[in-house]
């Protein structure tokens, strides 16, 4: 057989363009390099994290053994072998229901492309309109994946915030949601309504009930599909989604810190145990296979044991955040959970901090960093100074008077970090490592280090 890929490499094979490596920095897209960097602090698992030692010590091992097993058998047999094997973790760890569906993907992105072949596909002869939330709070490139020009499918994207960045009423969103439904039906096209749980600053847009009352409604008219690539939810909470009859998107590059690009879609009630991946690529499947690990830990956990600790890292950081008058918090909407028993939950604590940056803290009106700005500070916390951090890459959010984009770093508390802080006792250790990496970027925005 022709020479097979070194660990690093399959961690950053496939098609998507995010992946590959600038030869010149040694990074990706998301500044993530394909070994692991020990000494960098994980913050920010709402975009792309870095990979632990421990990660890259599976992957390796995943490698060595799928090279082996080539050596006997045609690779794409190992590879589907090794798909399946994950699924069925997958099921398995997540409690879900045994006609739950898996279909491997590589990104969020092309899980959500595989939801709108499968709704494309229930009458072609029909337009097709996609519901999602502004994709300043999913992703950028979703909506031109989604609705390619000549595909005949539209996008409509729905503001969640306001102008300047404030969460608007879930009234009004749910509100706005059910009149472009209703406009599209009118039309007789279908509707995929794209729901978020959660979003790249915290929220949960529109509300379920929304969704199910437009399905109910509008029957076979209207499909809904739940962006959960953050995957911050209980099992009680991702299986009361499926009970409903939401295809949903998971991915296990973010919240559980795994390396860039695994995602898979559920499919619920499919009338068949059925486990797919579409061709599955070794590199996908060394990335899926790091991502089990911290999955399979941190949901054998008590529940109330994560709910302490989040409530712990949420309160110390939000704290700080108030308190220095650089930090300018983003203001998110509670997260509502409708569960009974709320032992069974942790996910209604919030697990992203999302923040601008103050120019002239003692001004009588605010200004805020730019989002260029704000870029530069997320890319030079990675490279000199201590600590060498990694925070979710900023987000837009809004315009100052002259319309430029403000920006909004993230701090993101991350699957590992619960786990260590829980069964290693590391609370204070991870808490005092993350002062020190507010106090980094609060220091550089007084001298204007970045700039």
């Amino acid at each position: 057989m022709s020479a097979f890929p070194s660990t690093a490499q399959l961690l950053v094979s496939g098609n998507d363009p995010r992946l590959f490596v600038d030869v010149s920095t040694g990074v990706n897209h998301y500044l993530c390099k394909p070994q692991a960097d020990p000494d960098l602090l994980r913050l920010g698992s709402s975009t792309a994290s870095a990979i632990s030692v421990a990660g890259f010590d599976i992957a390796d091992r995943l490698r060595n053994r799928m090279l082996e097993a080539c050596r006997d058998s045609a690779p794409e047999l190992v590879y589907q072998a090794h798909a399946e094997r994950i699924c069925h973790e997958l099921r398995s760890c997540l409690r879900l229901p045994e006609h739950t569906a898996i279909t491997l993907a590589e990104s969020g992105t092309h899980a959500h492309r595989l939801a709108v072949r499968r709704v494309r596909e229930m009458d072609p002869q029909r337009g097709l309109r996609v519901l999602m939330v502004d994709a300043a709070e999913t992703g950028s490139g979703v909506p031109g994946a989604l609705c390619p020009p000549g595909s005949g499918i539209v996008c409509d994207q729905i503001a969640i915030r306001d102008a300047n960045a404030m969460p608007l009423p879930a009234a009004l969103i749910d509100a706005a949601v059910f009149d472009s439904a209703e406009r599209a039906v009118g039309r007789g096209e279908h509707v995929l309504l794209v729901m978020v749980d959660q979003s790249k600053s915290g929220c949960v847009a529109p509300s379920l009930s929304c969704g199910l009352y437009l399905r109910r409604r509008f029957p076979g008219q209207v499909h809904l599909l739940l962006d959960a690539c953050q995957l911050r939810l209980a099992g009680t909470t991702l299986n009361n989604y499926l009970k409903h009859g939401l295809m949903v998107a998971v991915t296990g590059s973010k919240f559980l810190a795994g390396p860039s690009f695994s995602a898979a879609l559920l499919l619920p009630d499919s009338g068949s145990a059925a486990i797919r991946a579409d061709m599955p690529a070794p590199g996908l499947l060394l990335r899926w296979q790091v991502a089990l690990a911290p999955l399979q830990a941190l949901y054998i956990l008590d529940n109330f044991q994560i709910s302490q600790c989040l409530k712990l890292f949420a309160d110390t950081i939000m704290q700080r955040l108030a308190s220095d008058d650089v930090f300018a918090p983003l203001p998110a909407p509670p997260i509502i959970r409708s569960m009974q028993n709320k032992d069974a939950v942790w996910d209604h604590i919030p697990t992203i901090f999302p923040f601008r940056l103050r120019l002239h803290p003692l001004a009588a009106s605010p200004a805020y960093a730019s989002h260029a700005d704000t870029l530069t500070i997320y890319q030079q916390l990675q490279q000199g100074g201590m600590p060498r951090t990694q925070l979710g890459r900023p987000l837009q959010v809004g315009h100052d008077a002259s319309g430029t984009p403000i920006g909004a770093l993230r701090l993101c508390i991350s699957a590992p970090m619960i786990i260590d802080a829980i069964k290693s006792h590391q609370q204070r250790t991870s808490l005092d490592q993350v002062m020190r990496a507010l106090d980094r970027v609060s220091a550089g925005a007084r001298t204007n280090h970045w700039r």
